[in-house]
């Protein structure tokens, strides 16, 4: 299932509604990685000497490397992605919150409902999944 509803996550004593990101949302998102990866990649590749066409495709290939949807889902592993997602889908106060008081293995499955993955045990229960 797709996680379509908001919902609320306690930490720090208070509740924070969550929000799942809107597909707009996503885009968006992918797009902003997608540009700082190809922006780092070139400031790399001019570093090592490359100039030109080449730095073209160092960049183009930088951002190709984010646009697959399993990427978006890895980085609701990392403390940087999860955060990032948390922020568009709970504000920054309400992320801040989240990552400072929940377990790191609390806060990948709150990002992974922000960007719409239903990670209830729902499916398992009845022999879905």
């Amino acid at each position: 299932m797709i996680r379509v509803a908001a919902w609320q996550v306690e930490a720090g004593g208070r509740e924070w509604t969550v929000e799942p990101l809107t597909v707009r949302q996503r885009i968006a998102l992918v797009e902003a990685i997608a540009d700082e990866r190809a922006k780092k990649a070139i400031e790399d590749a001019k570093s090592a000497g490359l100039s030109g066409s080449r730095l073209v495709e160092v960049a183009a290939s930088a951002r190709e490397a984010v646009r697959p949807s399993s990427f978006l889902v890895g980085q609701c592993f990392t403390i940087d992605g999860a955060h990032r997602i948390l922020r568009i889908a709970a504000g920054d106060e309400g992320a801040d919150a989240i990552l400072t008081h929940k377990e790191p293995a609390d806060v990948a499955p709150i990002a992974l409902e922000a960007i719409g993955i239903d990670v209830s045990q729902r499916g398992r229960a009845e022999g879905k999944g």
